[in-house]
């Protein structure tokens, strides 16, 4: 048991074939019978371009340029890659770790915990994103 995380469908789908060959070609040089079964997770989190580019100019005036950056690329399972697949967005991490009150562990560490203010923060960008979209041109 296991699973399969790439940042693309197509390398995702070329991971699970070659997964299969190396059972299928050990199991054949033994003599052996082969059972694979794979049963795809969360697909990759592709944000949308435009809606990546729209969340830095809403709200690095919000916030300040210093505080909006880009993340590097995780292997995160996540569901709202089901809605990128449908409709252009971008998710959005928001801070909630804050080092001068000691909060600094990571998610699923079990000394994690976050800083409450950080929940403001998360309202204020949706509000922000959710208001920048409604007063873009066409909408």
């Amino acid at each position: 048991i296991g699973t399969v995380r790439t940042f693309s469908l197509s390398v995702r789908d070329k991971v699970v074939e070659r997964m299969r060959d190396v059972a299928e070609q050990t199991c054949s040089m033994f003599g052996a019978e082969c059972s694979f079964d794979y049963k795809p997770g969360y697909p990759p989190v592709v944000n949308d371009a435009k809606e990546a580019e729209r969340f830095f100019s809403a709200n690095a005036s919000l916030f300040g340029a210093d505080n909006v950056k880009t993340a590097p690329p995780i292997m995160a399972g996540e569901d709202f890659a089901y809605y990128l697949q449908r409709v252009p967005g971008c998710f959005m991490f928001v801070g909630a770790g804050n080092a001068d009150k000691g909060i600094v562990y990571p998610h699923h560490h079990p000394k994690f915990d976050i800083d409450e203010t950080a929940m403001l923060h998360a309202a204020k960008l949706l509000l922000n994103m959710t208001l920048d979209y409604m007063n873009s041109s066409g909408r």
